[in-house]
């Protein structure tokens, strides 16, 4: 002990010999040197590393170094230790963990978070039986150890999913079985922690925060059964959490992950819950909310929460509705609703949004069954309303000042970035018009009929007041030329006689188009 003593002042002074910007390169040669020398001779090096963390008297520096002999101790010097010694590391870092870590400084808990993961997943479960309960005990005593317990099981898991490049494939199985089998217990465990945290008297920002973020890792592979436990408690917080300012972000994640999931018919049905009153009055409340102002954390959230309820759609409810293994499934409760909310974002000023609603309506106008429901088609001709009017080429981040152009800022940085996106934008938009104007083919003529007419009587050819910036007559006609195509494309495919109704009606569009042709020209002509 007096050796290790000394040693370790020798290192102390190594260290900060080696931080110090005036220090001689031949200096912090022999500092380094100094402090691998010890990490070799150290004959407990890892206690050594563990104290050295947890010592709130040494610099940040110093207990960070701590770090690097406690990993240095795993790697080299754990498979020659005795069981007698393994067990005497289990004790020294949980002891360390119950002691709590400072929280004025997130490198330190990480730092002895990241020690205690590299411990766990070298001896658990074989030499470390008692690892759960251990752990149970140590969130215990605090809300700082609860913390760190949660960290830890957030890293476990992220390891276990791929973090990890250096854990043996056969020991990662070995560990997830393992994980697996406790599983049940930790999404109880995540589960009280969230319902406890989320009090007026016991709200912790912190607490609640890590619990998201380990649970959003376990979501992604955990078994169904676990994520729907307790009549399907999980979805509820969750929906519960998208109006809270704070952790909204992340439980929209959180409700991604769920619905991106796939697995049996069977286990999926309870993810229809979220069609449930409560959980679309949050959906439709957490998006109100986030519209009323284009800051960008706002709008960060708003594009995870739409493609969160887009996914809903597109991915589950789509496999779960007509199901041949599930008979008697389809419409959800609050369909019309989950609709209109969906609607909403296709009229929303964001580009990015309105793509993500738009997959959504095209991927339900592929479904047989939905397609057929009274609901759905009722919105069909708001849908094309809304669809056509985004197919005018504006939102250049460069130009463009409208609120199209202030949310494509936020997301594209160059003019050539958005024209990729608005290129696939616009293709998704046209084959939505042209699907929904098959199911409704007469209320779509009668929709490009009326604007093709007012473009024809009131649209004045004026060119545009910059070079840069094309007129606005030219995007109209150019948006109306792709509204008339997607309508009228399928104008014969149907098999209606040429006497139809729908059928005169495209003609007559297509008529006064082209008797409108010479001024456009002309126009076009003198503007180039």
């Amino acid at each position: 002990k007096v050796w290790m003593d000394v040693g370790l002042d020798v290192v102390i002074a190594a260290i900060g010999v080696a931080l110090n910007p005036e220090s001689s390169q031949g200096d912090r040669i022999k500092a380094y040197q100094v402090c691998e020398e010890f990490k070799e001779a150290c004959p407990d090096l890892w206690t050594v590393g563990v104290t050295l963390i947890s010592d709130s008297s040494l610099s940040i520096a110093v207990r960070l170094y701590g770090r690097q002999l406690a990993q240095h101790a795993i790697e080299h010097k754990l498979g020659n230790a005795s069981e007698e010694e393994r067990a005497s590391w289990q004790r020294t870092a949980l002891h360390v963990m119950s002691m709590g870590c400072d929280s004025d400084h997130p490198a330190l808990r990480n730092a002895l978070v990241d020690i205690v993961n590299g411990l766990v997943k070298k001896t658990w479960p074989q030499a470390w039986v008692s690892l759960m309960a251990d752990l149970t005990s140590v969130s215990q005593v605090g809300n700082g150890q609860l913390e760190l317990v949660l960290l830890l099981f957030c890293q476990l898991g992220e390891d276990l999913s791929g973090f990890d490049k250096s854990l043996h494939q056969k020991r990662k199985q070995e560990l997830a079985y393992s994980l697996h089998q406790y599983m049940p217990d930790l999404f109880g465990f995540i589960i009280s922690t969230v319902q406890q945290h989320l009090t007026p008297c016991t709200s912790n920002t912190s607490i609640i925060q890590t619990t998201l973020k380990t649970l959003c890792i376990y979501l992604e592979w955990a078994e169904l059964d676990c994520v729907f436990c307790q009549d399907g408690i999980i979805l509820r917080l969750l929906t519960l959490l998208l109006t809270n300012e704070t952790h909204r972000l992340q439980a929209a994640d959180c409700l991604l992950t769920v619905v991106k999931r796939k697995g049996k018919v069977s286990d999926q049905k309870p993810i229809l819950n979220l069609f449930q009153v409560e959980a679309i009055s949050a959906f439709f409340q957490a998006g109100r909310d986030s519209s009323l102002a284009s800051a960008e954390d706002n709008y960060l959230f708003l594009k995870k929460l739409c493609e969160a309820m887009a996914t809903l759609g597109s991915m589950q409810l789509c496999t779960l509705w007509g199901n041949e293994r599930e008979p008697g499934l389809g419409r959800p409760d609050n369909f019309l609703e989950y609709l209109q909310a969906m609607l909403s974002f296709l009229e929303h000023p964001s580009q990015s949004l309105n793509l993500m609603s738009a997959q959504l309506w095209l991927a339900f106008l592929k479904h047989e069954e939905i397609l057929e429901d009274e609901q759905f088609r009722s919105l069909l001709l708001e849908v094309i309303t809304q669809a056509a009017t985004k197919l005018i080429r504006i939102g250049d981040p460069t130009w463009d000042t409208s609120p199209v152009g202030e949310y494509a800022r936020m997301d594209f940085q160059e003019t050539k970035d958005f024209q990729y996106f608005f290129g696939g934008f616009r293709h998704d938009l046209m084959d939505v018009i042209r699907l929904a104007s098959s199911a409704i083919p007469k209320a779509a003529h009668d929709l490009v009929s009326s604007q093709l007419m007012h473009l024809l009587s009131s649209a004045e050819l004026s060119p545009a007041d910059s070079r840069t910036q094309p007129s606005p007559v030219v995007l109209a006609w150019d948006g109306l030329s792709c509204f008339l195509d997607c309508v009228t494309s399928g104008l014969f495919k149907s098999g209606a006689s040429p006497e139809h109704d729908v059928c005169q009606m495209g003609c007559r569009n297509i008529e006064a188009l082209l008797a409108s042709c010479s001024d456009v020209i002309s126009f076009l002509v003198a503007k180039c």
